[in-house]
């Protein structure tokens, strides 16, 4: 098992008064499960995907769960609604009452986390492998976090100096960083793919089309409460083709087959299974001419492909949504005081990822270039006529090797994305 960053969380939740029910959520596959037993090996365990445990579980009351239950792990809670009242029950009744759900549907768990366990239950997200989790566990040491470091220091001009490294490149962590991250932009962060090293490009290439067939297009169907699945499955092709594109919902409806209202809600849907993105724009001034609609990125770059069986190198589109997932599953899993956003104006100016914090931005735009220019940060210069707080830093981030500094009178650098992530 490749150590997750959530352990450590996880292990403080399931100790403490605020985590007598834990809610972990995430997509299939991600690792819940063998997170929570690892760290919760002695409690009970429940699969509610097992279509015998469930009705026998639904008959359960409050006083039997308390009576045979101190400490137990259920999973796919989604699937029977009626035990989040149940454990809201056991909670308020018996303060030695403990229990971690887990579910792969933010949207219904959030609803029944909502309508019965408000205020009793903590959450926690956990996503497909980080970069950093993968490089860590390769070099042998603890995962650095440089994203979340970058993100809540106190002085990021000064902290992005320091990691500035002209012999980077020579150094043997760099080369697993880079190795990872050249294997993340295909393959994505699902764990069983890194879990195996002796499976062959077929049997990982199989693997990613069975998950699509079975847990990603049938489950998120049931969720959709569909008859028929095949529109959903074009919206989802055409959403893939989409990603790190500004969401157009009545091209994307119609190249599906589907309302405009419908794409909406199945992207809602996608987002809620935590395979979509749709990051936000960020505007202030409604009199300033910025695009108002979402991104789309799909945040698993092997689940990607597999929906569009596609091979070969990676794509600008791809590269830049592989960058903002590896932000993206940063800063939820950290939990970071930060908000995410893209921005556009209507002439074109574009920045990938803007992330606000209290007092200030981080500017970051994502280059599928072996080489970094002072020219790829020229965005950059116009943003004090936008935003309404400084610019704490700006990223270049790219496949060129060497850190540096690319302005010496603004705060922009160029980043290896395997040395952000790693």
């Amino acid at each position: 098992m490749i150590p997750r960053q959530s352990t450590n969380e996880l292990d403080r939740l399931a100790s403490s008064s605020r985590g007598r029910l834990a809610v972990v959520s995430g997509a299939r596959q991600v690792g819940k499960t063998t997170l929570v037993r690892r760290t919760r090996p002695d409690w009970t365990y429940l699969d509610l995907d097992d279509p015998v445990t469930r009705p026998l579980l639904a008959n359960l009351t409050a006083q039997d769960w308390l009576s045979r239950y101190r400490n137990v792990i259920v999973d796919e809670v989604q699937k029977l609604p009626s035990l989040f009242e149940t454990f809201k029950a056991c909670h308020d009744r018996d303060p030695e009452f403990r229990a971690i759900l887990l579910g792969s549907s933010q949207l219904l768990v959030l609803k029944g986390v909502r309508e019965s366990l408000a205020g009793r239950a903590a959450m926690l997200e956990l996503f497909p492998l980080m970069l950093s989790e993968i490089v860590a566990h390769r070099a042998g040491r603890e995962p650095d976090g440089k994203i979340g470091q970058l993100l809540t220091s106190g002085d990021p001009a000064g902290l992005l100096d320091s990691w500035a490294d002209p012999l980077r490149r020579l150094d043997p962590v760099a080369a697993i960083e880079t190795a990872a991250w050249e294997r993340m932009k295909i393959e994505g962060g699902m764990p069983v793919l890194w879990a195996n090293d002796d499976w062959t490009e077929s049997d990982k290439r199989l693997w990613r089309e069975d998950y699509v067939r079975t847990y990603l297009q049938k489950d998120l169907a049931d969720v959709a409460r569909l008859e028929h699945l095949e529109p959903f499955v074009r919206l989802l092709r055409m959403a893939c083709l989409r990603t790190a594109q500004t969401a157009n919902w009545s091209d994307l409806a119609s190249d599906a087959g589907v309302s405009s209202p419908s794409a909406k809600t199945w992207m809602s849907h996608l987002e809620a299974g935590y395979h979509a993105v749709l990051l936000q724009p960020w505007f202030r001034n409604r009199e300033k001419r910025l695009a108002k609609s979402p991104k789309v990125h799909i945040l698993d770059a092997g689940v990607r492909r597999a929906v569009l069986r596609k091979s070969g190198e990676p794509d600008g589109a791809e590269f830049e949504t592989a960058v903002v997932g590896e932000f993206w599953k940063a800063i939820k899993t950290q939990r970071l005081p930060v908000d995410p956003y893209h921005l556009r104006t209507v002439d074109g100016r574009e920045i990938d990822l803007l992330i606000e914090r209290d007092d200030g931005y981080f500017a970051i735009e994502c280059k599928s270039t072996r080489h970094a220019e002072a020219s790829d940060a020229r965005h950059f210069s116009s943003l004090e006529t936008i935003l309404d707080k400084p610019l704490l830093a700006g990223l270049v981030v790219s496949d060129d090797a060497d850190f540096r500094r690319l302005d010496a009178e603004r705060p922009v650098w160029a980043v290896p994305a395997s040395a952000i992530a790693g």
